[in-house]
């Protein structure tokens, strides 16, 4: 009886074929309100101070003693912006970077990955943090836990803040002196569910502990002490927040002497439909002086609006530096507008723009790969690898914050 060679047997001269197609990067591409911002990278000293009028000179009356007894100067008020600083790090070690450099080793060269993606990452980090009120926080504990390895997100769609291996640090609120529960390394996330799940000793946490991101560097306190709380640029929710600005200095401003035209516009829209929430808040901008061009919401509460409108929606593609960003087009006092998806923004609210009174400052690109010396690469002095430094100093500014306003959800 003859026994035929099988494909076991012969395994041992078989060659292993690789897909030539594109290895897709499946982390996040597109942070259309980052895209959309205007850049100005010539922020250099230590502080940019820029002034806003906020209202014009008072007084007046049926004679000229009555409008001189009355009269009061014009209401001036100066921003001091600061910079904040923001880094990642694509380290390779030299054999691989030799072994990946032809499609004959590798399916992808590492250098250029590693770097491509540390680039990446920096850009997210400042997307998001855009939406942000300078806190850092990307993400709130949702109940309580005790010695657990895992948490759960109050809110799911904050799941896209969070990446396999990134260090998290956990604390009690957003104060200058908060408890620090712990900073720990995240092993596994369901981005459908909010679930996610952290390596080390376990840790108690409780509903509404807020989660920044932390460093692979422990303290004392458990926590990495270079992590983002209190430690970022301030964002959208910063500029213009939910509730009314108090007197508490903003970039040396007290907003409390006009929170709307200095602290931006509010609408509470949680007992009505999400297309008259952004009606109503479209009304509200323009009658505070604002003419609003776009509206940035998550991907939740835009299919919400799609749902609603229905075939009567219009959708219109907003281009920006070679990128296209689609948009349902809604008819505002002042004009048309365009909603468009971020995943970015927060789900609890959506923030109604006039883009031309924002602008990301920056010392440079923002983000950069860092060269004061020239250098791309650094080597490492004990190990045989390289490193790319990519990280931005910027901040974002707002030249008008009462032409621009935020919509309360949920």
């Amino acid at each position: 009886m003859t026994t035929a060679m099988d494909l076991s047997a012969f395994s041992g001269a078989l060659k292993t074929i690789y897909s030539k197609d594109k290895v897709e990067n499946l982390t996040y591409a597109n942070n259309p309100f980052h895209g959309m911002l205007k850049k100005d990278k010539n922020f250099v000293g230590s502080q940019m101070n820029f002034a806003l009028i906020y209202g014009n000179p008072t007084g007046g009356g049926v004679s000229i003693a009555a409008a001189q007894s009355a009269s009061q100067g014009s209401a001036i008020q100066g921003w001091q912006l600061t910079r904040k600083a923001h880094y990642n790090v694509a380290a390779v070690t030299n054999e691989t970077i030799l072994a990946s450099a032809s499609d004959a080793g590798a399916l992808l060269r590492a250098l250029v990955t590693e770097i491509n993606g540390a680039m990446r990452n920096c850009i997210r980090h400042l997307a998001v943090m855009e939406y942000g009120d300078g806190t850092g926080v990307i993400g709130t504990v949702a109940a309580n836990t005790s010695s657990t390895n895992a948490l759960a997100l109050a809110s799911i769609p904050s799941g896209t803040n969070f990446e396999k291996g990134q260090w998290i640090a956990v604390f009690s609120n957003t104060s200058t002196s908060p408890t620090a529960r712990g900073a720990r390394q995240i092993t596994n996330i369901n981005r459908a569910t909010g679930a996610i799940t952290f390596g080390g000793s376990t840790l108690s946490l409780t509903a509404g502990d807020v989660i920044v991101n932390g460093s692979g560097t422990t303290n004392s306190s458990g926590v990495g002490s270079d992590n983002d709380l209190n430690n970022v640029i301030t964002g959208l929710a910063g500029w213009i927040p939910l509730s009314a600005p108090t007197s508490t200095t903003f970039f040396g401003v007290d907003r409390s002497v006009d929170t709307e035209r200095l602290g931006g516009v509010r609408t509470v829209a949680t007992t009505v439909t999400i297309d008259e929430g952004i009606i109503n808040g479209l009304r509200d901008v323009a009658r505070s002086g604002g003419s609003p061009d776009v509206v940035f919401m998550n991907f939740e509460n835009f299919a919400s609006l799609v749902k609603l409108t229905g075939t009567q929606a219009r959708y219109e593609e907003k281009v920006k530096v070679g990128i296209s960003y689609s948009g349902i087009l809604v008819n505002g006092p002042t004009g048309q507008v365009k909603v468009i998806p971020d995943r970015n923004c927060p789900g609890d609210r959506c923030y109604i723009l006039q883009m031309d009174t924002w602008v990301l400052r920056s010392l440079g690109d923002a983000p950069a790969i860092l060269k004061p010396d020239g250098l791309e690469l650094l080597r490492d002095a004990t190990k045989d690898q390289v490193e790319a430094r990519i990280g931005y100093y910027a901040q974002l500014a707002c030249s008008a914050p009462g032409y621009n306003g935020v919509v309360q959800l949920s």
